[in-house]
């Protein structure tokens, strides 16, 4: 890794994502994180080392870090949907379930979580322990994937097309 150029951007495979929650998910059952907003930096630190040591070749820690940032706003976005009335989680397909009407309303008012209907969310479990307790409501309230579009230092692999960085 000492010879590899480092790249702006990163590809995240199925692989990558699956070890970052997971990593996430013990430093979250281990009590790493504060009490109301995100991580204690030592949880930070491990989270980083741990990604990087592991896939290496040009990941940096501002990577791992704007991999975070995608997958709480795309957890962001499935709470949202969740607390709306007439979807609900089917652990069985991993996908949120809703009628076609529902799906609709939702869709016209938040037309940028369109690809929440089909999107397999293989570790949503996970992911209500990683960050269930970050997500802002009420006074915050937050448009689903409003930030989704700009930025960000990663970008998603092709073979994600029906798997989720929640799954």
């Amino acid at each position: 890794m000492a010879n590899t150029p480092a790249r702006k951007q990163i590809r995240w495979t199925d692989e990558m994502d699956s070890i970052l929650i997971r990593v996430l998910f013990d430093e979250a059952v281990s009590g790493n994180r504060k009490s109301d907003n995100g991580w204690k930096p030592e949880a930070l630190k491990h989270l980083v080392e741990a990604v990087v040591q592991l896939f290496g070749a040009g990941l940096q820690p501002k990577h791992v870090r704007s991999r975070l940032k995608t997958m709480k706003k795309e957890y962001q976005a499935v709470k949202e949907a969740l607390d709306k009335s007439g979807f609900t989680f089917n652990n069985e397909t991993h996908l949120i379930g809703g009628d076609d009407v529902v799906w609709e309303d939702y869709l016209r008012a938040y037309p940028k979580a369109a690809f929440l209907r089909y999107k397999m969310l293989l570790y949503y479990d996970e992911m209500v322990v990683i960050f269930g307790k970050d997500i802002a409501n009420g006074s915050n309230h937050f448009e689903p994937m409003d930030e989704m579009d700009g930025g960000m230092d990663e970008t998603q692999s092709p073979t994600h097309t029906n798997a989720s960085l929640i799954g």
